[in-house]
């Protein structure tokens, strides 16, 4: 089984080796960054050759995962931030990958932990399948999410790049509500 780990960044040169050195033991990392003015792209590059500028920033974060995920090669694949930090090994991913095949499950929940304290789960583990991509511009998802829970782990930190476009998510959310698919995007992570 071949794991391909999909990350995408924008300035983080602060945060990206953390992120990194936690999975550079996957088969395929696969980085696209969106337009960083620090050297995030040549920090990258000293992890993996599949580092692609090619993505011009849509404020959509749906599109530029489904750009990085369009790159990957693995059966399988996991998303991670740059400013996220997997507290397990690669092998312990797979694990996860082999036992959710045996269950019929296509999507594995990682725990996110910001700082030491629990947030929430998220799908950021997945069988490569056209049918399974992200959706929401803001809050992005995945179109499928089989609730399989697991013990797999991120470690979130905030990110000095944030402070960077601190305008960002509200601009995202003003114009997600000016296109009215607000009611929609509910509507989804409702079902």
């Amino acid at each position: 089984m071949k794991l391909s780990v999909a990350i995408i960044c924008r300035n983080e040169a602060e945060s990206i080796s953390r992120c990194l050195d936690s999975v550079k033991a996957a088969d395929e990392l696969v980085i696209v960054d969106t337009g960083s003015v620090d050297n995030t792209v040549q920090i990258a590059q000293r992890y993996t050759p599949f580092v692609y500028t090619d993505y011009k920033w849509a404020d959509d974060f749906a599109a530029a995962r489904n750009h990085a995920l369009s790159k990957c090669r693995g059966d399988w694949t996991m998303v991670i931030d740059a400013d996220n930090q997997l507290l397990n090994t690669i092998e312990e991913v797979k694990t996860e990958c082999v036992k959710a095949d045996a269950a019929g499950n296509r999507t594995v929940s990682v725990r996110i932990c910001i700082g030491e304290r629990f947030s929430h789960y998220l799908p950021y583990l997945f069988r490569r399948d056209p049918a399974i991509h992200f959706k929401g511009a803001i809050h992005n998802y995945l179109t499928r999410d089989d609730k399989h829970l697991s013990d797999l782990t991120y470690s979130c930190w905030y990110s000095p790049s944030h402070s960077k476009d601190p305008e960002r998510s509200l601009r995202i959310l003003q114009r997600v509500n000016a296109e009215d698919d607000w009611y929609y995007v509910i509507l989804d992570n409702q079902i």
